[in-house]
């Protein structure tokens, strides 16, 4: 870390002083956490401090786990397994608002990483449950509350191959409701597609959330995943599914209705595969006959009103941001 200074100060001191030291360093460190999934600040913290080996930091050690969800193999042996003086701490941190960081038990293991560490969450899940099969239940419901991405990803993964991932399935479909982002509504609905139960639940929430998913490369992967499970996802007048779940446009009618609504005019700005390309200045007549050289995947219609925002007066005509095969 970059105070070297301090940190080897608390390392090789354990008093009153080198604690004093060590709260003043938390909170600087708590200040510049950032939601950055990638940030370790925390993490290093819990590691140097556990090396240090110091009575003095137990209590540090302990906030760190249950404010900000930091916690290491070691630690957790030592002061919750079997201690059940200790559990309702070890309940607070694992169902604090915040996303797991598993730090290493030893210095030669400094590193990086994020700190995702599977075999602890079994161990701690495993605990948990057979202390208070109640507290297990409402741990993992609210992480699959809190949690995103690849941490909700991960802890989700160790709970169906550990444990039993069906008893959750509702608080799944309500995760699916909320998600602001198409990576975990995709793994989420490849988990509850398995159960047919769940299918008419899946395909109203995919329908109202394609603002997320049928954008970019994400719109094809979606498209071939409800090809081949039959979902009942409303499509538009300009497009339909070929044999392999794959968009097929109706230039004619997809211009017409974009047009006739005022989103985009004869002329809109045009981004393919995320690079500008001005198709009226080479030897192009028409926005489809540009349009027709292209093996297009997917189209993202932006406002001329959103445009112009951003571009100024080059984007009265709007903007579309195509993907091809």
């Amino acid at each position: 870390m970059k105070d070297s200074l301090e940190v080897n100060f608390l390392i090789k001191n354990c008093h009153s002083e080198s604690k004093t030291k060590a709260v003043e360093l938390l909170g600087k460190y708590r200040n510049s956490q950032t939601d950055n999934m990638f940030d370790t600040t925390l993490k290093t913290y819990f590691e140097i401090l556990q090396y240090a080996n110091c009575e003095e930091y137990d209590e540090l050690l302990n906030s760190l786990w249950t404010e900000n969800k930091v916690i290491s193999q070691n630690y957790f042996k030592k002061k919750f397994l079997h201690k059940k003086e200790n559990f309702p701490n070890l309940i607070k941190g694992f169902n604090s608002p915040q996303d797991f960081r598993f730090a290493t038990n030893h210095p030669e293991e400094f590193s990086l990483d994020q700190g995702i560490n599977n075999q602890l969450w079994i161990e701690i899940l495993s605990y948990i449950k057979s202390v208070s099969e109640k507290d297990y239940k409402e741990s993992v419901q609210k992480n699959i509350s809190q949690l995103t991405s690849h941490d909700l990803l991960n802890f989700l993964v160790v709970i169906q191959e550990n444990f039993d991932l069906n008893e959750f399935e509702n608080e799944l479909l309500m995760k699916m409701e909320i998600v602001k982002y198409p990576f975990d509504l995709d793994f989420l609905m490849r988990i509850l597609i398995q159960n047919e139960e769940n299918h008419p639940r899946i395909e109203q929430i995919v329908n109202t959330k394609k603002e997320i998913w049928d954008t970019g490369n994400w719109s094809k992967k979606y498209w071939e995943f409800i090809y081949e499970y039959k979902m009942n996802i409303e499509t538009q007048s300009y497009f339909h599914l070929n044999e392999k779940g794959q968009k097929v446009y109706d230039l004619d009618k997809f211009i017409h209705y974009y047009e006739s609504k005022g989103e985009i005019g004869k002329f809109p700005m045009i981004n393919v595969n995320r690079n500008p390309v001005n198709f009226y200045n080479k030897e192009y007549n028409s926005l489809k006959e540009f349009l027709l050289t292209l093996n297009i995947q997917n189209i993202v219609v932006k406002k001329s009103e959103e445009v112009v925002k951003l571009y100024g007066s080059r984007g009265k005509d709007g903007l579309l941001e195509i993907m091809t095969y």
